[in-house]
């Protein structure tokens, strides 16, 4: 649980607040079309989208799920050692917060 070294501020820096200025952008265009609609049937479609994205990601990072030993055997990899927050689960959490 070391701290990353500092490289300076680079472009990769740039990738998560783009995504959420996009998904921000995103939402302000949507708001009148969601307006119409009932609370219930809004919060369903904002929960559901949040579970999709933040599995995709979950899954995009644990994939490929298998992997092999030192014998040759193929093995399903453990669940502790995959990244539970990666990016696309961060911007899931903060669509369903700024929702």
């Amino acid at each position: 649980m070391l701290h990353a070294d500092w490289h300076g501020f680079t472009l990769t820096d740039l990738v998560f607040p783009t995504f959420l200025f996009v998904v921000g952008n995103a939402m302000s265009f949507s708001q009148a079309k969601y307006e119409a609609q009932g609370e219930g049937q809004f919060l369903k479609k904002v929960f559901k989208r949040t579970f999709i994205i933040f599995f995709l990601g979950y899954l995009m990072y644990w994939f490929p799920f298998f992997d092999v030993d030192a014998s040759g055997g193929w093995f399903l990899k453990p669940i502790s050692e995959t990244r539970i927050f990666g990016v696309l689960q961060r911007i899931a959490l903060c669509y369903l917060f700024a929702r």
